[in-house]
């Protein structure tokens, strides 16, 4: 029995580990939405309508309305004794600190770069020209296409553009997107990120800072 049950298991691990994580995005003048999900189960965004449907294998399940949240002005005061309290005695020399910070750096970087390469480009096509109501928006979002475009084979790069409109909310052609990394990618990248990084070093800094964090208050 507990062999059946393992082997239950084994197939249900296996044939998540083999769903694609996936980021579909669909720009027109009748549609704008972003879907990211494993499969085609997970949240597709309504950024005419800023609505979010959960979807379950395709099918849509519930709808909700997306909330807006104001940001509230900080306490200057609050913030001069936050500041204060917050001081911690680092566990590690300057030189260490540089070191540790460098390594993990690099390993960042390298796991970034795998992950890249590993993502297939299942559809990428249109020609976009938009904007949305506030100039930040728009530049943040062009922000992101020109460090996206540059990581895209020219192959498929150049079946598409993207000129931003800065004079307010507006949108005029169509974007046909969508890339996906089967999750074992995903998972082997995160364990391999895992063993480059400075593990011990960090548990240090990480006690050494709340060592000092409690003497402070």
């Amino acid at each position: 029995m507990l062999y059946i049950i393992l082997a239950i298991l084994a197939a249900i691990a296996t044939a998540i580990l083999i769903l694609r994580c996936r980021v579909m995005l669909h720009l027109s003048d009748r549609r704008m939405s972003l879907f990211v999900g494993l499969g085609h189960t997970g949240p597709e965004f309504d950024l005419r309508e800023e609505t979010s449907i959960l979807k379950l294998f395709g099918h849509r399940i519930k709808r909700f309305e997306l909330e807006r949240h104001e940001e509230e002005a900080p306490d200057e005061g609050k913030q001069k004794t936050k500041r204060r309290k917050h001081r911690a005695r680092f566990a590690m020399s300057v030189n260490e600190l540089i070191e540790t910070g460098g390594r993990v750096l690099r390993a960042l970087w390298r796991s970034q770069r795998s992950l890249l390469r590993r993502i297939d480009i299942e559809e990428l096509n249109g020609e976009l020209i938009g904007g949305f109501d506030s100039p930040d928006r728009t530049g943040i979002v062009f922000g992101y296409y020109q460090a996206a475009i540059s990581a895209v084979p020219r192959q498929y790069s150049e079946r598409f553009s993207f000129v931003p409109y800065w004079q307010g909310a507006y949108f005029k052609g169509k974007l046909n997107a969508s890339v996906a990394i089967p999750l074992y990618k995903v998972v082997y990248e995160l364990l391999a990120l895992l063993l480059r990084l400075p593990l011990r070093k960090l548990v240090t800094l990480t006690i050494g800072r709340e060592k000092g964090r409690h003497d402070v208050e």
